[in-house]
């Protein structure tokens, strides 16, 4: 099973297998970090889970790649399809190890390990007390004018590094995994279900938001390394399935934006 960190085809097919190698590693990384660096163990985990998926990442994205250079009738949608589950899986499963860990830890464990993204989350509160002070197309705008913010650090990092824009998918997880795991410990273990439908309903759609942006970013990246810019040919179908990422992303952000304003709160 674990072949599949180191096999890019194998990753692509074991979408619930990656669930859960991300709740594994993702573990193990918290762990790792608490044992070797207790009081930076909130970015150090993240980073250190990052450092678990970048290899399989790399070579998802060369795929994908591969795929924009050769002869292909299939719709962007479905060349992508795969590694969209993939990273989609990688989240999810990276999110559920956060929640188990920050509903099993006792409260004092839970504030130390998991410092930075308590702290985000408090940000993130403020910014909500005083947009619903306002009004709730303020805070709307908010929203968008933040996960624009993400959305372009994002394809910087994923065009600098190539897969190095995963981390912006972890770090993402670890705070849905700590809001709704520390919400569930506050309500009871019942209530799970309908926190996961409250999250994940805005969740989900934002982080295949992101993932169209690290895939666009991706693409830039290993076209430069290849040199594919340099033929016509290559260069204009790459540039418009780039241009599609990226208008996708942005559609799904602005969606996601939606459902997190008026739907979310209300579950």
């Amino acid at each position: 099973m674990f072949k599949i960190l180191l096999n890019p085809n194998k990753a692509e097919r074991g979408i619930y297998e990656i669930v859960f190698i991300a709740f594994f590693y993702s573990s193990l990384s918290l762990l790792i970090s608490y044992w070797i660096f207790p009081e930076l163990v909130s970015i150090v985990a993240v980073a250190f889970t990052v450092f678990s998926c970048l290899y399989i990442t790399q070579g998802i994205l060369k795929k994908e790649q591969k795929k924009e250079v050769e002869i292909n009738e299939k719709s962007l949608l479905k060349r992508h399809a795969n590694s969209m589950k993939f990273f989609l899986a990688l989240f999810i499963g990276i999110t559920l190890a956060f929640v188990f860990w920050t509903y099993i830890l006792n409260g004092t464990n839970s504030q130390q390990i998991f410092s930075m993204q308590e702290q985000t989350i408090n940000q993130i509160k403020n910014n909500e007390i005083t947009g619903n002070a306002i009004n709730s197309g303020s805070y709307l705008k908010t929203i968008i004018f933040n996960n624009l913010q993400v959305i372009f650090i994002s394809l910087i990092i994923s065009i600098a590094y190539g897969a190095g824009g995963i981390f912006v998918l972890t770090w993402n997880a670890s705070i849905m995994g700590y809001v709704i795991g520390s919400l569930t410990k506050q309500y009871g273990l019942q209530f799970l279900p309908s926190i996961l439908t409250k999250y994940f309903l805005h969740g989900i759609p934002e982080m295949i938001s992101y993932i169209a942006i690290i895939l666009a970013g991706g693409l830039i990246y290993t076209s430069i390394i290849k040199k594919d810019f340099k033929e016509k040919t290559k260069r204009n179908k790459i540039l418009l399935d780039i241009f599609i990422l990226i208008s996708i992303s942005i559609f799904l952000m602005l969606s996601a934006a939606m459902i997190e304003t008026y739907i979310s709160p209300w579950i």
